[in-house]
């Protein structure tokens, strides 16, 4: 590597070298195991694909976990005692809790933005999960009270998708009523010239 003839590549040199910087490793091993697709990752951390193949086989192999319950009792293993450690943690719970795009935003800054619809629709999962929490409580308890102040939240979000739907800013609804009803056809008086005749 001193004469630059060595058989390291240039990916592994910098593999080798994020992986000393424990932002830079903590941020690779979280998106790596939250199963995030490589162009993903290249655009949040201007990280190569070569390199990011390399930090892998060499470094953090995310592969040799199972299943979902094996990363997430890694994650809730991982120690917590400095401000870098702690970093590692939060960042492995929140893309395994979260998912890779909250990584993203969370890298990025929000340079990297959802569709509208998505971020909506993700607030109403939310939402409508948190509401049903206190399915197991007693409807006096803190906790069913919680979840009912959820509930004007999941309505709000789930007006918010009926207006813009899930494919663009066209209401379903009205789709449907197009369809099923078809187009009106109605003229206005305005619509007629003058010299047209009215067809009853």
């Amino acid at each position: 590597m001193l004469t630059g003839t060595g058989g390291y590549s240039d990916s592994v040199a910098q593999a080798y070298f994020i992986n000393t910087i424990p932002f830079a490793r903590s941020t690779l091993r979280a998106f790596l195991l939250s199963s995030a697709p490589t162009p993903a990752i290249e655009a949040a951390t201007e990280v190569s694909e070569e390199t990011l193949h390399a930090f892998s086989r060499l470094f953090f192999d995310p592969g040799v976990f199972p299943n979902r319950l094996v990363k997430i009792a890694f994650a809730q293993q991982l120690p917590s005692d400095t401000d870098e450690e702690r970093f590692e943690r939060d960042m492995t719970i929140w893309g395994l809790q979260l998912g890779w795009e909250y990584l993203t935003w969370k890298v990025t800054g929000g340079r990297v933005a959802m569709p509208a619809s998505d971020a909506i629709h993700y607030l109403m999962t939310d939402s409508l999960w948190r509401s049903r929490e206190h399915i197991f409580s007693s409807i006096t308890d803190a906790a069913a009270k919680e979840s009912r102040a959820w509930i004007p939240q999941v309505l709000r979000a789930a007006e918010l998708m009926d207006k813009i739907g899930r494919q663009g800013d066209v209401n379903p609804l009205e789709n449907l009523k197009i369809h099923l009803i078809g187009n009106d056809e109605t003229l206005s008086i305005e619509d007629f010239s003058s010299g047209q005749e009215l067809l009853s």
